[in-house]
């Protein structure tokens, strides 16, 4: 799925919200894949979350805080447990007013070492990010490359 030049504001949540396990129950089968936003801008919050992989935003501007591996709002940045970290994300060429990161080992069951499904170690790449803030980064299991230069 791509979205390309798409414009949100006047939102009073996520402006963007791509994520696999929607509601509360738990399906380890539902995979979301390859959803791209491309010079996309987004006034509001924009969550990225719950096992989804080959993610790519690339260009566009996020003035609201960029959650990868939980909902945007949650506190501590862990909240969401097991479930919430993403695969794989990439970043290009962006603009965010914070990116705020899950780093921890997931579970699409939302338990570590459930025999049901295997823990996976989120991949997020960041290439010529921006930010307005310092990048929140919680748990070290993440592989992540690159870094969000402050602007």
């Amino acid at each position: 799925m791509t979205f390309r030049r798409c414009r949100v504001s006047r939102v009073a949540g996520d402006g963007f919200r791509v994520a696999t396990v929607p509601g509360p129950s738990i399906r380890p089968a539902i995979r979301t894949r390859n959803v791209r936003l491309l010079d996309c801008q987004c006034l509001g919050r924009t969550t990225i979350a719950w096992g989804v992989e080959n993610v790519l935003v690339e260009g566009g501007r996020f003035d609201g805080p960029m959650t990868l591996g939980f909902a945007a709002g949650t506190d501590p940045l862990e909240g969401n447990g097991p479930k919430g970290p993403v695969r794989s994300v990439t970043l290009r060429n962006v603009h965010v007013g914070q990116l705020l990161i899950n780093g921890q080992r997931g579970n699409p069951n939302g338990t570590l070492g459930d025999k049901g499904a295997d823990d996976y170690v989120p991949t997020i790449r960041l290439e010529s990010v921006r930010s307005d803030r310092p990048t929140r980064i919680s748990g070290k299991a993440a592989r992540i490359s690159g870094k969000a230069r402050i602007k």
